[in-house]
């Protein structure tokens, strides 16, 4: 008689998780395109196009910097729902002011550099509340197929709503691109309020609720992440992978457009590319770290998809693109794959705090990879020597995990600073 895996059954139970999750993704998707659009056509305060979108990305960047730490610390002091379902609701006040800002004052050019200002903070909160949602919902023996599915369902959404999106701002007002993505986090804030209430209580917290203590009650973690080595290194590990993840459609942008000199739909087939091969990558997670290892795993991935950049810098056609961005879509589902490790090797209690101070790093790590980098592409003689920045950080990665390999690891998991 066939019975249903019990995993599959608990895994049913998170839907409402997926389902805001991918909502989410979706409505962020095609503020993303909207947002590039308006970037490179609209009117805007700051004239020559390099130098706006790094305005740009330092507006999205500046809150997760600035006051991430404390929205770490805020997600600890409460049940990771409550702050997941807040940060969704956030979601649907910013955007949906601004649809209807952008309604009233069509031509105000410092509009969208603070609507982006806006989704950095939400980002602020949404990214450790998610995060620190799948460990306190999933069984530990859960963990990475949760993640895999959470990492699913976001590629699906971010995939279906940059294409949205371009569709909407070319046939439609920015205004109602906007009431479009409220209304997506309209829907993940009915979703999100369907989750399972978990029957973990926060620990109770005597320190006061100032600024500045939120600020020393997160930046303690840093003493729990120095005295646990691996747990420090995973940390810096997931940073270094999420900065790739971030910093690759920049040079995806400049490969398409620069040396293939290909169009939008071009660019666009790249990233759907990567989207599923990301997915098909998420599948088969669980049995690489069975059969190889995680960090082994970590390493194939990885190995995978430096060779695909280095097929890029050396050979970069339009039959090499297509490979090699497929191959690096399998590759940056190593993100999930180090993201359970992380949990794995921490305490629900802080984990709040240390995807604050991830998220603060890699917005930090991004500002001054841009600062340094763009401001040279325009004396580039060769714009694919701009895949040597994609190759050190993933040189850095692998250095990271070869580290974590040479020093002792399943190292018991300390109580929280």
């Amino acid at each position: 008689m066939f019975t249903l895996d019990p995993k599959w059954f608990r895994l049913f139970t998170l839907l409402p998780f997926f389902v805001a999750s991918f909502a989410t993704a979706l409505g962020n998707g095609a503020e993303y395109v909207a947002g590039t659009w308006s970037a490179v056509s609209g009117a805007n305060q700051i004239p020559h196009e390099l130098f706006r979108v790094m305005f740009y990305m330092f507006c999205f960047w500046l809150p997760t910097m600035t006051v991430g730490p404390i929205m770490g610390s805020i997600v600890d002091r409460f049940k990771r729902q409550h702050c997941y379902f807040g940060a969704n609701l956030l979601g649907v006040l910013i955007t949906g002011g601004f649809a209807l800002w952008f309604y009233l004052e069509p031509t105000n050019a410092w509009t969208w550099p603070l609507l982006l200002i806006g989704m950095g903070f939400l980002f602020s909160l949404r990214f450790p509340s998610g995060n620190a949602l799948v460990q306190e919902l999933a069984k530990p023996e859960d963990l990475l197929l949760v993640n895999a599915c959470a990492g699913i369902t976001f590629e699906l959404g971010n995939l279906v709503g940059n294409a949205a999106g371009g569709w909407l701002v070319a046939y439609f007002s920015i205004p109602l691109v906007l009431a479009a993505v409220c209304a997506c986090f309209v829907f993940a804030s009915i979703t999100s309020s369907f989750l399972p209430e978990s029957t973990e209580e926060p620990p109770k917290n005597d320190k006061k609720n100032s600024t500045l203590s939120l600020y020393k009650e997160c930046f303690e973690c840093l003493r729990f992440l120095k005295n646990n080595r691996r747990a420090g290194v995973l940390a810096i590990l997931q940073m270094l992978l999420i900065t790739c993840f971030m910093t690759n459609p920049v040079f995806l942008a400049s490969f398409v457009k620069n040396i293939l000199h290909e169009s939008a739909s071009y660019f666009g087939l790249l990233e759907t590319l990567i989207s599923v091969s990301f997915i098909i990558s998420s599948f088969v997670l669980g049995f690489l770290r069975r059969q190889l290892g995680a960090e082994n795993a970590l390493i194939l991935l990885l190995f995978i998809m430096l060779m695909a950049f280095m097929a890029l810098f050396t050979h970069p056609t339009h039959q090499i693109g297509l490979i090699a961005y497929s191959l690096i879509g399998f590759g940056f589902a190593s993100w999930s794959l180090s993201s359970t490790l992380v949990f794995e090797s921490s305490p629900k209690e802080i984990q709040g705090r240390i995807q604050a101070l991830i998220s603060s790093a890699t917005g930090l790590t991004l500002v001054v990879i841009d600062a340094i980098v763009l401001p040279f592409t325009k004396h580039i003689a060769h714009p694919e020597h701009l895949f040597i920045v994609m190759l050190a950080l993933i040189g850095l990665v692998l250095i990271t995990l070869v580290y974590l390999k040479t020093t002792e690891s399943g190292v018991p998991v300390e109580e929280a600073a």
